[in-house]
């Protein structure tokens, strides 16, 4: 089964970080059609939450 790993980063410069994550692909980009539901977190003082993605086939 193939799997889908995303990574969330803030950077200076996407034109930087560009060619540093081409050469870790082993094939160019792909799109991926997915339904997204983000719920907020409820514990005090958190500011983060819960992503459920499903694939939209």
């Amino acid at each position: 089964m193939p799997t889908n790993v995303e990574i969330k980063a803030r950077v200076d410069s996407l034109e930087t970080v560009l060619p540093v994550v081409a050469a870790l692909a082993d094939a160019g980009p792909e799109a991926v059609v997915q339904d997204d539901t983000f719920s907020p977190a409820r514990a005090a003082g958190s500011s983060s939450g819960l992503s459920v993605m499903t694939a939209a086939c």
